[in-house]
């Protein structure tokens, strides 16, 4: 998303990747070439293969004669990467940015921002898991919107909204079928049925909910597939063996991404699943804010995972509030921009 916007504000024509060198970064910057051409026509990009430091960039990059408005993103990479990008920046004149969304910045005398549009999250697991899936079907609106509004009948008249027995109110009525089935009646005389038994209604409802509030690009039900590649990754990241396959809500808001874990048992304990939502948006992508819906959650807060970044957490009574959700949404990122 930040090559797509300076493609659109700043006429780019060349754009150089560089990335270590090992054949998993290879193939990612294959795919991104290959997706680079489809979507950004007339502009040429080339890859550098750099060291993990980044020590030998100044060196590797050379500028060509006459070369004017070079600019750099120094956001992606490590710390050393960075580093050398800059001071190879500063020595050819070159203008540095750095993504913060929903914002791209840039970092000299010349300070000025450029408001992004994040790209559809799928494409980023995508380039880095070809065959990944999506298996929810976030169609059935009329469910979905039922509801919300059943929701927030129970909220305005001050009763608890659960799975765990049938409930009546304002009209509208909510009853068991069958074993982890459930039929919603809604006053226009409306029946909507679905099944509890696999928790897709709970994310499906989640990404509706997520749509209201203004997001974009919104995916339930993601499946990774397995895969050495993802194996490697998460023995890295997380020093453990469990497979974190299941996606259940991405998005695309305010410039960055969002990542929703959605828990339906209320038993589930909130820290644990809290840490989790965070692995797995970091599995996403850098800036993307990880979340978690839980029904067991009774006041929406922003947990303390260990980490710098906060994960909200929220229950029924936010996910039939869009305008809830948006507002804490933003105080994370909020925190996120004062402490990173």
């Amino acid at each position: 998303n930040a090559v797509e916007s300076g493609l659109t504000h700043l006429a780019v024509r060349h754009v150089i990747l560089c990335h270590t060198a090992d054949e998993a970064m290879r193939e990612r910057a294959r795919r991104l070439r290959e997706r680079f051409a489809g979507s950004a026509p007339g502009c040429d990009m080339k890859t550098l293969e750099t060291g993990l430091n980044g020590s030998r960039l100044p060196q590797q990059l050379v500028a060509e004669d006459g070369a004017q408005g070079i600019h750099v993103n120094i956001t992606p990479g490590t710390k050393g990467q960075t580093a050398f990008l800059t001071l190879w920046a500063q020595r050819n004149k070159a203008a540095v940015w750095s993504l913060n969304p929903p914002s791209v910045t840039r970092l000299d005398a010349e300070a000025a921002s450029l408001p992004i549009t994040a790209c559809d999250p799928l494409l980023l697991l995508q380039m880095r898991y070809p065959d990944v899936r999506v298996e929810g079907d976030t169609s059935d609106q009329a469910l979905y919107e039922g509801l919300l509004h059943h929701m927030r009948a129970c909220l305005e008249s001050g009763q608890e909204w659960s799975l765990q027995k049938d409930r009546t109110v304002n009209g509208m009525s909510l009853k068991r079928t069958g074993f982890k089935t459930w039929m919603l009646s809604l006053p226009s005389g409306e029946k909507h049925t679905f099944s509890e038994a696999e928790g897709d209604w709970l994310e499906g409802l989640t990404a509706y909910s997520l749509s209201l509030m203004g997001a974009q690009h919104v995916h339930a039900r993601v499946r990774l597939p397995w895969s050495e590649e993802l194996q490697l990754f998460l023995e890295k990241k997380f020093q453990e063996e469990q497979h974190r396959l299941d996606v259940d809500v991405i998005a695309a808001w305010k410039g960055g991404h969002l990542l929703v874990s959605c828990k339906a048992n209320p038993t589930i304990p909130i820290p644990d699943a809290a840490a989790e939502a965070r692995d797995m948006a970091h599995a996403l992508a850098r800036f993307a804010l990880p979340a978690l819906c839980h029904l067991g959650c009774r006041e929406s807060y922003l947990a303390d995972t260990g980490y710098e970044e906060k994960v909200p957490v929220f229950g029924w009574r936010d996910l039939c509030r869009p305008e809830r959700l948006a507002a804490l949404f933003a105080e994370a990122l909020g925190c996120r921009r004062s402490t990173v």
